[in-house]
């Protein structure tokens, strides 16, 4: 379980050379993909929650 602890000095690099290799290859595979295997949509309700956010949190507003 991960805590506002974490220390990265304590992670050996190479656990971070597997995981880049991991997201390298999964990037690689959807960027490369012929199709997504995901709608490419955003649903209304989740579009109007982000831009709930960024208005609220961010002081973001769209003119």
């Amino acid at each position: 379980m991960h805590t506002i602890r974490d220390d990265e000095r304590y992670i050996h690099p190479k656990a971070y050379e597997l995981l880049g290799e991991i997201v390298y290859r999964f990037l690689v595979d959807v960027l490369n993909a012929e199709e997504f295997m995901f709608p490419k949509q955003i649903p209304d309700d989740l579009k109007k929650k982000v831009e709930e956010y960024f208005k609220k949190r961010l002081g973001i507003v769209e003119d």
